[in-house]
């Protein structure tokens, strides 16, 4: 089994994040900053970061934890820096505070035990120049050297100064500058300014100037317009900095189309888009085509094409399409596929990776250069495969009956469907073919010889029956030998009935299903099918059908009458 690398286009995203609590003056001890670390820690795991949480450090720990973290960092990656604790001002110049403050009994004694600001940040954001790096400090609490004379009140504590921002860096304040910040209530979980940081530093596909200018919003009305954060922004760079980037839908079959409704209906007749001149090897010609990839911006399908053992790109309108993998017979040298099942654009590296099906393998090929063709996975009776929000590979695996995912760097991966052997109960699958992964990391299975289509979410030990699941037959509770499944934006199931010659729509808890297209049974005419495995939606709402034994791909528009 080969390890699973994903190309270097896809950026790291790294975060060190310190909370001291704990401190040694019973004065300076804080309630929150463990679970703010701790908290900001688990969201940021889940939107990929490789986070290095530290709790309740001295002051060679800090030093000695920045230095570590900062050598793991290469140029272009994405670095986030967040300190909840004590903070310090002294001439102009910021500190943060470690855990052994009885040592500190003099501003004097600041400059020497604590850790410089502009200093950390200095050292973080010099190895990443290509892109950003990210500077979190909720550490504007009340704070004052032993031997130095004690606030009369929250308003005359220093908090943090003003500070250029290196190039590319973006620094928050939990509030302005000069200022001090709250901690949070007794029963709080977290500080004021964390809690409202938690609600936002993950959201999907939003800039990281938009997701601090929310937050201060928040935290300025909750603290009733007494705390406003400060953001100081030197990113000059054209473009977003998205923290967890995501496409709307699956990005391995298919922008599907935000406008579609629950009762969105097609038209009936559909158009041939590929192939439709019987089965052949010209360039015109399909020869029982299988799966199907989108890339919904540059208006090209890209099709599995079985009998030729190659896999064909079609731009909208074209007469012929271009072979990009495979087409060189039927065989297992690099250049070469045998009988491929699926096909995804992997928008991300811009390549597309491959169901070699009759080689027991999975590939990946350049968009660009069909000759630069890579195997990724190994010994796998492969039918079908997807990628999630994250990058992440699923392969359904006909032969142990279940679905991997491949993360990076990974060599056997982690079974999340199946894999209890070959059966009907709901931890087990029968042939799994086509596969899609939802928002939620759900991954739906085309269980064919189960005649079901299954749900199977997040680290669950067993599945759901969403579609089907009542024997084969063509009634509208019934599917026969199911293919290709996609899933939209309100959990409607679209999928390819392949024995009953049809494309059918689930919704949500549904007992039945709907035709969507194929009403009138087997055929070769505009409105009927032969045999349709993969199916898809583009950004637009058209419907794709591959009709696998008319040799042809079929697009269905939306009917707006």
């Amino acid at each position: 089994m080969a390890t699973l690398r994903r190309p270097s286009t896809s950026r790291r995203k790294l975060a060190l994040i310190i909370g001291n609590n704990n401190y040694f003056r019973p004065e300076s001890k804080l309630r929150h900053c463990i679970n703010d670390a701790n908290d900001l820690s688990e969201v940021l795991s889940n939107v990929r970061f490789h986070v290095t949480t530290k709790l309740d450090l001295t002051s060679s720990q800090m030093i000695a934890t920045i230095n570590s973290f900062s050598k793991t960092i290469n140029d272009g990656d994405l670095v986030l820096f967040y300190f909840s604790g004590h903070g310090y001002q002294i001439k102009g110049t910021n500190y943060l505070m470690p855990i052994d403050d009885g040592q500190i009994e003099t501003e004097d004694d600041v400059e020497d035990f604590a850790v410089p600001v502009e200093r950390t940040i200095k050292r973080l954001a010099e190895k990443t120049s290509s892109y950003v790096t990210i500077c979190i400090l909720d550490c504007c609490r009340l704070y004052w050297p032993k031997r130095s004379p004690k606030p009369k009140a929250v308003t005359e504590g220093k908090g943090l100064h003003t500070m250029k921002s290196p190039a590319g860096t973006f620094i928050q304040f939990a509030c302005d500058a000069d200022q001090t910040a709250s901690d949070g209530l007794d029963d709080d979980r977290n500080g004021l300014f964390t809690k409202h940081l938690l609600k936002h530093i993950a959201n999907p596909n939003e800039d990281i100037v938009q997701i601090f200018q929310g937050i201060a919003a928040d935290v300025f009305e909750e603290s009733n317009r007494t705390q406003r954060p400060l953001s100081i922004n030197a990113l000059y760079r054209r473009g977003h900095v998205y923290l967890n980037e995501t496409p709307p839908n699956n990005p391995g079959r298919g922008l599907l189309s935000r406008n579609l409704e629950i009762s969105t209906k097609w038209k009936q007749h559909g158009t041939t888009i590929a192939g439709g001149y019987g089965n052949g090897t010209q360039t015109n010609q399909l020869y029982c085509p299988h799966g199907i990839g989108i890339h919904t911006s540059e208006h090209k399908i890209y099709i599995a094409d079985l009998g030729n053992h190659r896999i064909v790109e079609w731009k909208c309108g074209a007469n012929n399409g271009q072979v990009v993998a495979g087409g060189n017979g039927k065989g297992n040298r690099a250049d070469q596929l045998n009988r491929p099942t699926d096909v995804i654009v992997d928008r991300i590296t811009d390549t597309l990776i491959i169901c070699d099906y009759g080689n027991r393998r999975v590939v990946r090929c350049s968009r660009r250069n069909r000759l630069n063709q890579q195997t990724i996975i190994s010994n796998i009776n492969c039918c079908g495969l997807t990628v999630d929000f994250f990058g992440d590979l699923y392969v359904s695996d006909a032969d142990n009956h279940e679905v991997r995912r491949w993360r990076q760097g990974e060599t056997y991966g982690t079974v999340v469907a199946g894999g209890n052997g070959k059966g009907d109960h709901l931890n087990q699958l029968n042939f799994p073919t086509f596969i899609f992964v939802d928002q939620d990391v759900s991954v739906y299975v085309s269980d064919r010889n189960n005649n079901r289509i299954m749900k199977w979410k997040k680290d669950a030990k067993e599945g759901i029956v969403v579609a089907g699941g009542h024997g084969q037959g063509n009634s509208l509770a019934q599917l026969s030998h199911p293919e290709g499944v996609i899933v939209d934006q309100f959990g409607s199931i679209y999928i390819a009935d392949c024995y009953n010659h049809r494309i059918v729509r689930w919704l949500r808890g549904a007992t039945e299903g709907t035709v969507v297209v194929g009403e009138k049974g087997r055929g070769k005419q505009t409105n009927q099918f032969s045999c349709p495995t993969g199916v898809a939606i583009d950004r637009e709402g058209r419907l794709y059908v591959v009709d696998c034994s008319n040799d042809r791909v079929q697009k269905f528009d939306v009917d707006t009458a």
